[in-house]
Order: C-alpha cells, then structure tokens, then sequence
C-alpha cells in the first residue's frame, strides 16, 4: 500500500510538471488554450535569464569585477537604456515586479525608439504606456506576461514594426488600439492572447508573420471569406456549406501574410490582382485541392503560368500545380509540396535551384527529369515521394543535404554521374538518404574524368564508395552503357 501512494504522489508531480510548463514562446508552436501554464512564480521573475529585469542586489558580482571601473547604467531607475544606432535609445531591462510600466518618449535629451528583445518576457506587468518615438516593440518584449491588460500608445505615436511573440499568451490583454503607422506585425506576436476580441489596424500594414493572430477572440470572431488585416490577406474563414471555394483577393490589396493559405486543403483556385507586390513565406503551401492560379495580367511582381505562380524578378516558382513554367530559374521552397496530382517532373535546363521540400510529399510524382544546371538538392527536396522509382544524379551536382530522398521508399534504381556524390563518405546520410531504397546503382565511368577525359582527381574512383561495398556487389557486365551496375546484396 505505501509503495502504491508513492506512485500515486510521483504521478500527481509528474501531471504538474507537464500542466506547468505547456506554455512556452520557445518554439513555434502553439499550446491549446486548456494548457496554459500560470503565472511565474517570485523566483522565476527575478531570473535574469528570462526578461530584462535589473538585478536588485548590490552585494552581486566578483571581487575582480569590483575592482574595476564600472560604467553606471543609463537608467531613470526603472528602466534601462543602451544607445542604438539610430542615435536614440533602447529599453533594455526593468526593476523586478514592476507592474505598471512607462516608456518615456525621450531619456537625456535623445529618443526612446525601441523596446528592445524579451525586456518585458514573463513579467508582472498589469499595464505599459508606450511613448511617441518607439519606432519597434522587439522580439518576445511582452511575452508570457499573463497579467498585460492595458497596452496603450502615445497620439502621435510612429510605431511601425511589432516582433515575433511580442505579446505572445498575454491572456488578459482584451483591447488593442494599434497606432495607424504600424506596417508589419511579427508571426505569432498576439498568439495566445486568448481574451484578446477587439483590435483596430492601421491601414499600412503591409507585412504579417504566420500565426500573427493565433489562438485569438478576435481571429475566432472574424468574418467568414478572405480576413484582411490592414491591406494584407492574413487567412481564409470558410463557409460551412462550401466545400471548394474559389478565393478571390480583393483590389487594393498590397501583400499576403506568411503561411496565409497554408494547409487549406478545401481552396481550389485562387485570384491575385495586379495590387499585391509581395507574397509571403510559405502563403500557399499545402493547398493541396488546388487547380488554378490567376494572377491580374497588369501586376508587376508575380504573374501565372502553366497554372504555376511565379514572382517576376527572380522568375521562382512561388506555388504550382502541374508543370514546371518554360523560363523559370528556381522553385521556391514548398512549392509543389503535397501535390497528389503531379505524376511526371521535368525541371526546364533553366532552372538552377529548388527549395527545400519543394516536391515533398507527392504521392503521385513517378519520374523526375532534373536540370543539369542544378548544383545542390535541398533537405526534404523529395522526401516521401513514395512512388519515385529512378532518378539521375547529374555530375555538377555538388551536395545532396539532409532527409532529400528520405522515405523514397519506391526509389529502386540510382544513376550517379557526380563525382561529389559518389565519394561521400556514408551515402545513406550525407546524400540525403538517396541509397536508402535502392536495389540497383549505376555508376558513371566517366564521373571523375573531365570533359577531355583526363582525371579531376587523384582518388581512384574503386575506393571511393564504401557504401557501396558495404551493401551493394559489382555487377559482371553492366546493363547500361557507360556505368558500372552495383546490385544490392542479396542477405542486406
């Protein structure tokens, strides 16, 4: 009976411990509202590790340290300034257990311009007035102060940019006047401000990290359609009886949030007029019911062929659904990601790069056509394209990274023509798990011989590929012309 109490009383802490730190701004992920931790405890709050709280006891520090002549902080005795390069200054710590804050507009003589990075993180804070020259609120500056409920700015405030997490589970902030020079809002600054319901934006805002209004009243309240948030397209609410709505971005609108349209797998067409001139990281990943992108004929940054979405002046592929545009020269990162539709890739001599997890994920895709022009294959480039059985691996490609062919599990026959590839010291790792799967390797007999047939380098090409030797056997005669056939081991 007492053993069992003690397992009893060691599961009880346990489920605290879990409840207790569920919350966190560490990562980019979001914690369900019933799994919010309370707030930081006097002990947390006077670690400095944390927030910016200035350090209240004067006995701290080395002998050596007091020896030497300190520079006094710049500090109006509640909060701490150090000069920027804009020739004012940044809050950058505060007295412990503050919980009303001011932000002057000015300390001796110069402009306050910025709350600088985690100054206020997992404070007391009840309420903060924010002076007229804050120019930026840093990264993380408000997070996890769940008691934030009154965040106010001067009139004439020049505000512009909010960082990532700035307010992130500020749980009792409910209103929020932001300043109308505001123009950029960081991903998941209001994240978890679950009370937070009304909030005004200023007509600039032209730039919006993913999540920026995660987890929040205002997002759950928010109008059926596209949502706008200043003149951004920050998401899409769906009408419950439409099941494939064709999105249709309104004129005048300027920018799409990143991770916007992300993971919609309901969406199958988009319309982008000429007024959008900036697109953000990862807007229209995983729209995986998606058919056709049309983009306004007049928009001078993006435009759309071959139903594939292409920004102007770097000519990349920003989201596709079927082929690769003639013309383009890289494919951005995640833009075919998930496509059940792709079957056959043929990447256009043009093309000189491809993003990470570009093609990840296509169920369907059976062969690949790679540009000879491409050098590098990205982490996850194809990672679990099941149904891929061969692939090419020109000799110009330099580097394979990371997970790029892992969970090919149908990749069963290699062509290495790249010298880099070949040498690599365990194939199975250092080129993207492209051996993983295979059956059959075929390597290039002229792979380490240039263009006049003379070595480029010293290494003897049949000591070059331990992997090899460790799980595949030398054919006899190869069936292809101009490669040696290596046929995995029959007992591996």
């Amino acid at each position: 009976m007492r053993r069992l109490k003690i397992i009893a009383a060691l599961m009880l802490i346990a489920a605290f411990v879990c409840f207790s730190v569920s919350c966190t701004d560490d990562t980019g992920t979001q914690t369900p509202p019933d799994q919010q931790t309370p707030p930081v405890t006097d002990s947390e709050e006077n670690n400095d590790g944390d927030g910016g709280q200035i350090d209240t006891d004067p006995g701290s520090g080395s002998e050596d340290e007091d020896e030497k002549p300190q520079t006094p902080p710049a500090s109006d005795g509640s909060l701490t300034y150090s000069p920027n390069a804009e020739g004012g200054y940044t809050v950058t710590r505060f007295v412990a257990g503050t919980t009303a804050a001011v932000i002057p507009d000015e300390f001796n003589g110069k402009p306050v311009t910025e709350i600088g990075e985690g100054v206020f993180r997992a404070s007391r804070l009840v309420s903060v007035q924010i002076g007229a020259n804050v120019k930026k609120i840093g990264d993380r500056a408000f997070s996890l102060s769940y008691d934030l409920a009154e965040v106010t700015f001067a009139d004439v405030s020049v505000l512009e940019e909010i960082g990532e997490k700035a307010f992130y589970c500020c749980e009792s902030l409910e209103k929020l006047d932001l300043p109308e020079s505001v123009t950029a809002l960081g991903a998941e600054c209001f994240a978890g401000a679950l009370s937070l319901s009304d909030i005004s934006f200023g007509p600039e805002i032209s730039r919006i990290g993913k999540d920026a209004l995660q987890n929040t009243l205002w997002l759950t309240n928010a109008n059926v359609g596209v949502i706008y948030i200043g003149a951004t397209a920050y998401g899409y609410k769906h009408v419950p009886e439409v099941n494939n709505p064709y999105v249709q971005i309104e004129d005048g609108t300027v920018s799409v949030a990143d991770g916007a349209f992300e993971g919609d797998e309901r969406i199958i067409a988009f319309y982008i007029p000429a007024s959008v001139t900036h697109i953000g990281y990862k807007a229209f990943a995983g729209c995986t019911a998606l058919t056709t992108i049309t983009v306004d004929a007049l928009n001078p940054a993006y435009y759309a062929e071959d139903n594939a979405l292409v920004e102007r002046e770097s000519l990349t592929v920003i989201k596709g659904v079927g082929s690769v545009p003639e013309g383009a020269e890289a494919i951005g990162d995640f833009a075919y990601a998930f496509s059940s539709s792709l079957d056959t890739l043929i990447l256009p001599e043009t093309v000189e790069r491809i993003g990470i997890s570009a093609f990840e994920g296509c169920s369907a895709l059976v062969s690949v056509e790679m540009s000879e022009a491409i050098t590098e294959i990205p982490d996850g480039a194809f990672r679990g394209d099941t149904a891929l059985s061969e692939i090419k691996i020109h000799k110009d490609v330099t580097l394979i990274s990371g997970t790029a062919f892992s969970g090919c599990t149908g990749l069963k026959t290699v062509y290495l023509d790249s010298p880099a590839v070949i040498v690599a010291a365990d194939m199975s790792t250092s080129a993207g798990h492209l051996l993983e799967n295979a059956d059959t390797v075929f390597v290039s007999e002229n792979a380490f011989l240039d263009e006049n047939g003379d070595p480029i380098t010293n290494l003897d090409p049949a000591d070059s590929h331990p992997y090899l030797y460790a799980f595949f056997e030398r054919a006899d005669a190869s069936r292809e012309e101009g490669y040696v056939e290596w046929n995995r081991k029959a007992d591996l």
